[in-house]
């Protein structure tokens, strides 16, 4: 053969075996329209307090803060839901990949930073009491509401052990904030 040619050699099969087979489905694959419009949603990045937070109402506790604080009363909490508090073992885990599960409902867990995997940096937070207490308020904070998922919150709470770790407890009182 000449250079630019191409050089075709049997390898056993036949043209016969590329023909439509009759029993593969048919798939009609079209375009989808460009849409330039489209941007992808980025979180906010965390926000930085000026000042540190107190715990009051006006000026609430970070995840951080919270985590660190040794006020066993009431305060108020500020962050992103990400997922239910579950344990494994001896530890603290995340569980947000099946909020239909029974224990969904019982936790949010909260973080300063929504896409926060360290687990160190998690405050979870039973919502078991409101079972009881404030049947209202579980129903609208329980992540059986999978749309809570990546929503900021204020949170009234304890501090102290939940779930093996810091975290919050007989939640009295909360505000979205996106």
């Amino acid at each position: 053969h000449t250079p630019g040619e191409v050089q075709l050699t049997s390898s056993g099969s036949t043209i016969r075996d590329w023909e439509d087979d009759t029993h593969d489905p048919i798939i009609d694959v079209k375009p989808i329209e460009d849409d330039s419009d489209w941007e992808p949603i980025v979180p906010d990045e965390p926000e930085i307090p000026e000042t540190p937070g107190d715990g009051t109402e006006e000026n609430p506790y970070s995840i951080a803060e919270a985590l660190v604080s040794e006020v066993k009363t009431e305060v108020w909490v500020e962050g992103y839901i990400i997922g239910y508090a579950e344990t494994t073992g001896n530890k603290f885990s995340l569980g947000n990949t099946d909020l239909s599960s029974s224990t969904a409902g019982n936790s949010i867990v909260l973080v300063s930073n929504i896409l926060e995997t360290n687990v160190d940096l998690m405050l979870p937070v039973s919502l078991i009491s409101l079972k009881s207490s404030d049947p209202t308020m579980y129903s609208k904070l329980n992540l059986n509401n999978v749309n809570l998922i990546g929503r900021k919150v204020k949170i009234l709470c304890k501090l102290g052990i939940s779930f093996l770790t810091t975290g919050g407890k007989d939640v009295t009182n909360y505000e979205f904030l996106n």
